[in-house]
């Protein structure tokens, strides 16, 4: 059993001629958070960028002095004034560069530095950073100088981005056969 409606009131049409109503076109964007999708990648963008450069920052400092020294230093931090419980090894640098590398037994990550820009570079998860970082702060200075820029792969492992790329780059050289389907050459 239907309910019978009331019926619809006439609809008016406005009067433009008195000036009420009369549709107004917008000149400029929304202020919500309406905006437009590039502006929303410009504004992920530059999000990301400035995560980037805070991270950096908090991973790097400047160390004034030989680098050996920095090495002596750290063992004492750590109750090992004869260094045996640290491991002290030249890696690969830049021509013009010499870039070591210092680790403990006890810690995990590593510290490593480089002549003779002074840089002190920490790397480890986000927890060993901090753990070096409190070790490395008591004798080094923040870092003042440049920093690599963004890019390629390394946007998607900046903090806070934790979505996939989208596309499976491992397809194979199937083009398009499916099983038991016969192949004419």
């Amino acid at each position: 059993v239907r309910m019978k409606l009331p019926p619809l009131t006439p609809w008016a049409r406005p009067d433009f001629s008195l000036g009420q109503a009369v549709p107004v076109l917008r000149t400029t964007p929304p202020t919500s958070s309406c905006y437009s999708h590039v502006e929303r990648l410009r504004r992920r963008e530059e999000r990301t960028e400035q995560q980037w450069q805070q991270e950096q920052r908090t991973r790097r400092r400047l160390w004034r002095g030989p680098a050996e020294e920095l090495k002596r230093r750290l063992d004492e931090f750590m109750g090992d004034k004869e260094g045996c419980q640290s491991m002290w090894i030249e890696i690969a640098s830049k021509p013009s560069t010499r870039r070591w590398s210092w680790s403990h037994r006890c810690l995990k990550g590593l510290v490593e530095v480089e002549e003779p820009s002074g840089e002190v570079f920490l790397r480890g998860s986000l927890e060993n950073q901090v753990l070096l970082l409190d070790l490395v702060r008591q004798c080094t200075e923040e870092w003042q100088g440049p920093i690599p820029r963004l890019k390629g792969k390394v946007k998607g492992r900046v903090k806070g981005r934790v979505k996939g790329t989208g596309k499976d780059k491992c397809k194979g050289k199937s083009k398009g056969k499916g099983k038991g389907k016969e192949t004419s050459k």
